[in-house]
């Protein structure tokens, strides 16, 4: 930008090195700050030359501009994702879809599906979400979770659900066709986004797509 003579803008969509305190184990983390300082050294270095400030959370823009308030005042704007409203009608399934998808997986008439797709990482409860339908698991609850997604933690949940022969919860893999996905959502009643207490996510994305 300084070569180009041109203002540099930065778009804040994640909160690194945050997310990487979250890797590492619970008896290193009051350490972090000093093993990532570093980086966080460079992060304050890119905000206060910035001319601008862009992010898609209220959250992750306060963090920079905490960093550039000091030395000056820099214009900043929080711009939340969006879709192409007619491209995505375009996928939307008809009620007879759902209807399909919904017998082709056996759901009973007296049972609630909930589905969690998405980072199956450490910002998200998923070992939560696990352990309460261990316990729920061949009581009164008519509530069935379907996972879909991908990070470090998948191998604990494939594990999970196969050490204790969990029937009311499934791992449908990492991903869908986007049409799939969709028909997917719409055949479920509820859609779960569970965060770690540690979590610091500001706008997750699987909101939108749930919606």
């Amino acid at each position: 930008a300084k070569r180009l003579r041109k203002p540099l803008i930065l778009d804040v969509f994640d909160l690194w090195p945050e997310l990487f305190e979250l890797t590492l184990p619970r008896n290193l983390r009051p350490l972090a700050r000093l093993m990532f300082s570093p980086l966080y050294w460079l992060r304050r270095q890119n905000y206060t030359r910035a001319d601008g400030l862009t992010s898609l959370c209220n959250t992750y823009l306060e963090v920079a501009r905490k960093a550039t308030s000091k030395s000056r005042i820099v214009p900043s704007v929080t711009t939340f994702n969006g879709i192409d409203l007619a491209a995505f009608r375009a996928l939307l399934p008809d009620e007879c879809e759902v209807t399909r998808l919904r017998f082709q997986m056996g759901k009973k008439p007296d049972e609630v599906w909930a589905i969690y797709t998405g980072s199956l990482g450490n910002n998200y409860d998923i070992k939560t979400v696990l352990r309460a339908s261990l316990q729920t698991q061949g009581g009164a609850s008519r509530i069935k979770v379907w996972i879909l997604g991908e990070g470090p933690l998948r191998p604990y949940v494939t594990e999970f659900i196969d050490a204790h022969r969990l029937d009311n919860v499934a791992f449908l893999g990492t991903m869908l066709p986007p049409r799939e996905l969709i028909t997917l959502y719409r055949a479920c009643d509820i859609a779960l986004c569970p965060y770690t207490a540690e979590s610091n996510v500001g706008m997750p994305n699987k909101s939108y797509d749930y919606m």
